[in-house]
């Protein structure tokens, strides 16, 4: 029996379970130990799912991920990973056994690029030319929302998991799609995805849609959904079609307004196989208690098929009887193919800064990995943006909160009598005197270009690979020294430095 669990983006409306061949649900049929091993999940260019395990991670950098075990026995007899042989009691009473993983999504370790790179499964090269083929952090190449969907997957040989099914409809697949934004002042934020409706349904069907149940919000509160791969005026064409009703109104080309209260339903546009990100945002009025938490559920509809049994058959008698009607061979109903849960409790907006400021400081970190042309780019800056301003309804100040890894980008109060000043961009050049000393670096920002004076051999190692791989990075510097740089802080983390 095994267990395999893989991290996803964001919260999801659709999982299906698609392997063999395996796309969300990748897995190699064999590793080290001789047992199959979940991969990464691979959609067009991008990574949209993570294998975690009970056992350490392999290092993907120097091999593939393949090479990955998660079976291991102790000493004492304990299985510590997530391939066990459970062995049934006599009697036929029950059996109970523990499987689980560390999610390790907040380590700081280089592990997976921002894109598939040609060697999908690694060993990644930190050198790559192409920087999206490096290897990042995993919560750089991976996390696209504050709440990352859990799925695990019981992985039994004799009882395979049919193709297309999902945790909704299946029990050896289970999915933990919830995510939480607390609100004192603010709007309460999350990231999806959702299905695409089939492109070619037939006119005679209903097409995908998004059953939003407003549950207890209060009255007063309002939603937007922003959907930047799709043109609101098609939802609104599909909403004027289906229903002879709606509330749904137009912000701009790619914002829904919702009013919420009792259940909102949303065509979904058709799109090709890849998922559509967004961001949904619900106002709650400033008036709600404190304490209260309202919740509110996305689920993705879409049309389900079957056929009738035949009928019995039927006894011959002599008398006449009328010609029976033709049942239909197949019936047709709507079912749920996922469900995520947005939990927004209400809390006093001065409790809430300081993890409000830590968050947006990941996520500006988060964001710098996300290439202008990937799908959640758009998103992101959205999302990034009312994130912001969730710091400023909160008492704080974004413009102070610079990106961190670590959450810890809040720019520090400075000393009485010293003024600091910051400039970010990329180096230009290196700067040597006539003996060949190193002597300090240009960097070149938007507005102009700045001179930086040192003769440490770490700035001069620091300097170099941030001009070889053409790094962003920011140094700050007293105002009345401006060409000493005491500060270095580099936006993109390098590879290590050799020795």
């Amino acid at each position: 029996m095994r267990v395999f669990f893989r991290l996803r983006q964001t919260q999801v409306t659709y999982a299906p379970f698609d392997y063999p061949p395996g796309a969300q649900y990748r897995r190699a049929t064999t590793n080290p130990d001789g047992q199959p091993i979940p991969l990464a999940g691979i959609v067009a260019n991008e990574y949209v799912t993570v294998p975690c395990f009970a056992l350490p991670r392999v290092d993907s950098t120097v091999v593939e991920m393949d090479r990955q075990t998660d079976s291991l026995i102790d000493g004492g007899g304990n299985v510590l990973g997530n391939v066990q042989t459970i062995t049934a009691n006599a009697d036929g009473s029950e059996v109970d056994t523990f499987f689980g993983c560390w999610i390790d999504i907040n380590q700081l370790d280089n592990r997976l690029p921002v894109e598939v790179p040609p060697n999908q499964d690694g060993p990644f090269d930190l050198g790559d030319p192409n920087p999206n083929f490096r290897p990042v952090p995993l919560k750089q190449a991976l996390a696209r929302n504050l709440h990352l969907c859990l799925i695990a997957e019981i992985a039994f040989d004799p009882v395979a998991i049919p193709l297309g099914k999902d945790p909704s409809n299946w029990d050896k697949l289970a999915q933990r799609n919830l995510s939480w934004s607390d609100v004192g002042s603010a709007q309460a934020l999350s990231t999806f995805e959702i299905r695409p409706t089939p492109v070619g349904l037939p006119a005679d069907q209903t097409p995908d849609e998004l059953m939003i149940d407003w549950g207890n919000l209060p009255k007063g509160s309002s939603a937007q959904i922003y959907l930047p791969a799709v043109n609101v005026a098609d939802i609104l064409a599909m909403a004027d079609r289906t229903y002879t009703s709606h509330r749904l109104r137009r912000v701009d080309d790619h914002t829904l307004q919702c009013e919420t209260g009792s259940v909102t339903y949303v065509p979904i546009p058709p799109g090709s196989d890849v998922a559509y990100a967004g961001l949904l945002s619900v106002d709650v009025p400033t008036a709600a208690a404190q304490g209260e938490i309202y919740s509110v559920v996305v689920r993705q509809v879409t049309n389900a098929f079957g056929k009738l049994a035949p009928p019995p058959p039927r006894i011959a008698v002599s008398r006449a009887v009328a010609a029976p009607v033709a049942a239909p061979s197949q019936i047709e109903w709507r079912q749920v193919t996922g469900a995520f849960q947005l939990n927004i409790p209400v809390k006093d907006k001065r409790a809430l800064l300081l993890t409000e400021e830590r968050d947006l400081s990941v996520l500006r970190w988060v964001a710098e990995a996300i290439p202008p042309y990937n799908r959640w780019y758009p998103v992101f800056r959205r999302y990034l943006t009312e994130i912001a301003g969730r710091v400023s309804a909160f008492g704080g100040n974004p413009t102070k909160i610079l990106p961190s890894p670590t959450g810890d980008g809040r720019v520090q109060p400075q000393p009485p009598g010293e003024v600091r000043v910051a400039h970010t961009g990329k180096i230009a050049g290196l700067v040597f005197d006539h003996f060949g000393d190193f002597e300090g670096f240009l960097l070149e920002t938007e507005e102009s270009e700045h001179r930086f004076h040192s003769r440490e051999k770490e700035i001069e190692q620091l300097a170099e690979r941030a001009w070889r791989e053409r790094l962003r990075i920011t140094v700050w510097a007293e105002r009345d020294q401006p060409h000493r740089p005491l500060t270095i802080i580099i936006r993109q983390p390098p590879a290590p430095f050799s020795h």
